[in-house]
């Protein structure tokens, strides 16, 4: 069947080692993919906030899945096509327990990210280069009171950035114990946090569904957690070479790495 759209993780996929940069090559194939008549969709764990600077970089992709899939966007006309809803009630439990673990995290709403100004001075990941971490920085929206600032507003997805080391698996065990909330990872160290039921393949599907594509006319790409459903929507899944054994285990297909331009590489013989 021929494949129609093509559904591409960031980090660690289309970018770059440093989580910034598009390679020529990768911009060259999905440039001409897309005037083959495929549709180009960014499906990234980042809010727009976060991913504006890389759908710059390739300007003729048309939609961006967000926050692991619970928002999506027309790239071309700003419209937001869909949002999830993440109940009120299930975030304020969500932040007692962020709380609890001492977890510094981004709130991702509205395509804005917002962090309380208590943790500014935390704001790190030591697994991430120091460019890209200030290039997040300069994004954020700083506020005293989360609950208070976003009260009544839409709330897509919850990124812890870091926590004490010997925090992460009781705040993961607890995180699980509610049965509330999809947990994944992209990078070393995070932990993205959606409502149960959201991720990059229900919002893949949903936006595919609206689009009238079939999955058996999808390519997707991806190297962690996080994209573990997409993957597995698609009919034509590649897992990156740097991808992990369950990643690779769920993709159909592997592909080089994201350094070798794996996603150009699969483009180029599938579809060029």
């Amino acid at each position: 069947m021929p494949i129609q759209l093509i559904a591409m993780d960031l980090d660690g996929t289309l970018l770059k080692d440093d989580h910034m940069t598009v390679s020529q090559r990768n911009r060259e194939a999905l440039r001409r993919a897309a005037e083959k008549g495929v549709q180009l969709v960014l499906a990234s764990g980042r809010t727009w906030v976060h991913l504006e600077s890389v759908a710059v970089q390739v300007p003729f992709t048309q939609y961006a899945l967000l926050s692991n899939g619970a928002a999506a966007r027309n790239l071309h006309t700003d419209e937001r096509l869909f949002t999830f809803h993440f109940p009120w009630e299930a975030f304020g439990k969500l932040l007692s327990l962020l709380h609890r673990y001492d977890a510094v995290f981004e709130t991702y709403c509205d395509g804005h990210s917002y962090l309380e100004r208590r943790v500014t001075g935390r704001f790190d990941n030591k697994g991430l280069p120091s460019a890209f971490i200030d290039r997040l920085k300069a994004s954020l929206t700083i506020v005293d009171n989360l609950e208070e600032t976003l009260q009544g507003h839409v709330i897509e997805k919850v990124n812890v950035f870091s926590m004490p080391e010997e925090n992460y698996e009781p705040l993961l065990s607890a995180l699980h114990q509610t049965d509330l909330f999809e947990i994944s990872s992209a990078i070393i160290g995070n932990m993205e946090i959606n409502f149960k039921g959201v991720n990059k393949g229900a919002g893949l599907e949903k936006l595919c569904n609206k689009l009238g594509i079939a999955p058996e006319n999808v390519m997707a790409f991806g190297d962690a957690t996080n994209d573990l459903d997409m993957l597995r929507y698609a009919g034509w899944s590649f897992a990156m070479a740097n991808a992990g054994a369950q990643v690779k285990e769920a993709a159909r297909y592997e592909t080089a790495s994201n350094e070798e331009d794996g996603m150009a590489q699969a483009i180029e013989r599938f579809i060029l």
